[in-house]
């Protein structure tokens, strides 16, 4: 996880979210203590207004997606992204998932999200980087 976590873009002095993420998905990127990198474990309490230069989000239900990305694409800065972490095929029914690729590529574009980057972290899961299309950048939406 600490190197999907590295793969997936926070860098040093960047504000970021993990958003839903698994006990043991949390403790290993707190463990590998990316430098000057200020991580929140939720969005609530966040104002609203205030952005994120990146949100590592676990989903699990298909349901609400088109919503909760319109959502996050709105606390990111423009020139941010989403990592959505998702376990591989094989390991998708255990962990709940019930949705697969087409159906979150489908909820992200209709929010001017596109994914830009895979990168895997285990055996089991992998994640897919996602960003505000240019075009769309500066038409911020709160």
């Amino acid at each position: 996880m600490t190197d999907l976590a590295r793969k997936l873009g926070p860098r040093s002095g960047q504000r970021v979210c993990l958003l839903d993420a698994p006990l043991e998905a949390a403790t290993l990127i707190d463990e590998a203590a990316l430098p000057d990198v200020a991580f929140t474990k939720a969005l609530a309490g966040v104002q609203r207004g205030e952005r994120f230069d990146a949100i590592l989000f676990w989903p699990i239900r298909r349901a609400g997606l088109v919503e909760r990305f319109a959502d996050l694409r709105s606390r990111i800065e423009s020139d941010g992204a989403i990592g959505v972490v998702i376990p591989k095929k094989p390991f998708a029914r255990d962990r709940g998932l019930d949705f697969d690729w087409d159906d979150l590529q489908q909820a992200t574009l209709q929010t001017d999200l596109v994914d830009n980057k895979t990168a895997s972290s285990s055996e089991k899961e992998y994640g897919i980087g996602f960003v505000i299309r240019r075009i769309a950048r500066g038409r911020q939406q709160t």
